[in-house]
């Protein structure tokens, strides 16, 4: 080995080729550096190495670089942008915003940087993705963010969307949305991600915020975490889920939202049905207590009601104990008024005040 002598150009990226000298002949290393774009994952595709190992003179090598770079400055130009959404924006400004003229380089174009550029600077993109298409266009896919919970704060309302971006604020809750009180957010500026002064509370709301998402459960209609002992969440504007305090909410909601579509299927809880959930004794008794609100309830008996049950009487639900997968809600012909008093163990029932307990057997 007697030297190295390198032929390239100056920029990164353009093909280059080196002569590894011997004795008795030429190796030339060529390695081209090609963006070709087929998918959206720039971190796989960042670059395609291709090594030739030629013997001879070098005058292949000379003239696979000077053709390949010029190829790489003649083809593959930006020609033509589309788009799948605007998110309610201008096309001319989320393309000012992404930095692409006609004429770029389609194969050097760097994209998670303007995607990054594309979601910060427009709150309602909820995601952006620039896919390149061989050999002149380029694709933005934009994912519109839609408002799931209107936050109570000291401006008036924050907008979130249920990844917790902050959309906008506004003085008055957006029409359709799940109204969050008590929260205290620290964090109001839009497209950034909505913070709490207090974990306990950021825990709170991302359990219940995971849970509707994971159920696809609508018609929330206000999570009031103004007394962190006494949580409450309304469905519909007539069902009351009882948290209790702050302990155990992943579970304590997969409960109460599997006990909510049993009873529903069941027929036991209609769309006129007003009552509370009390799932304050989930983590420890693995069971939560229904109690209809027959002042606010239609006159009529609801379907499946077979117990004729009296003011104020209750149905029990009762878990596996595992994850809030199995909530079984059964009738409880005794009625239940006092929850709490289910501490024995047993199941008891009295005729003369129609009263007892309901236990998970």
């Amino acid at each position: 080995m007697s030297c190295f002598v390198a032929i390239c150009r100056p920029e990164t990226g353009t093909v280059w080729c080196q002569h590894f000298i011997t004795d008795n002949d030429v190796s030339i290393l060529i390695q081209t550096k090609l963006k070709l774009g087929v998918c959206n994952d720039n971190t796989f595709f960042q670059c395609i190495i291709c090594t030739f190992f030629v013997q001879g003179n070098g005058v292949v090598a000379k003239f696979l670089s000077v053709l390949l770079s010029l190829a790489r400055e003649i083809f593959f130009k930006v020609g033509n942008v589309t788009f799948t959404s605007d998110a309610g924006y201008d096309e001319a400004d989320i393309r000012r915003v992404c930095g692409i003229n006609d004429g770029d380089n389609l194969v050097l174009l760097e994209t998670e940087s303007r995607e990054k550029a594309l979601e910060h600077r427009f709150p309602y993109i909820e995601s952006a993705k620039i896919v390149k298409h061989i050999p002149s266009t380029i694709e933005i896919e934009i994912t519109p963010a839609e408002t799931a919970f209107s936050v109570a704060c000291d401006a008036g309302y924050l907008y979130v969307s249920a990844s917790g971006k902050v959309l906008e604020i506004a003085s008055q809750p957006c029409e359709g949305t799940t109204v969050v009180l008590g929260a205290n957010p620290t964090n109001t500026k839009p497209s950034e991600t909505i913070t709490f002064g207090d974990d306990s509370v950021k825990e709170v709301y991302n359990a219940i915020a995971e849970q509707m998402t994971k159920n696809e459960t609508q018609n929330v209609t206000e999570i009031n975490m103004t007394n962190p002992y006494d949580l409450t969440l309304t469905y519909d504007n007539r069902i009351t889920f009882r948290f209790g305090n702050m302990n155990g909410m992943s579970y304590k909601m997969a409960f109460g939202l599997e006990m909510l579509r049993q009873m529903e299927t069941s027929g036991e809880i209609t769309e006129e049905t007003v009552g509370s959930i009390d799932l304050s004794v989930v983590p420890e008794k693995n069971k939560a207590f229904y109690e209809e609100d027959r002042t606010a309830a239609s006159a009529t008996p609801a379907p499946g009601d077979a117990a004729g049950r009296t003011d104020g009487s209750d149905s029990t639900a009762n878990g596996d104990g595992e994850n809030g997968d199995t909530a079984n809600p059964t009738g409880d012909t005794d009625g239940i008024t006092d929850p709490a008093a289910d501490d024995s163990g047993d199941n008891t029932g009295d005729s003369g005040d129609n009263t007892g307990d309901a236990e998970n057997v």
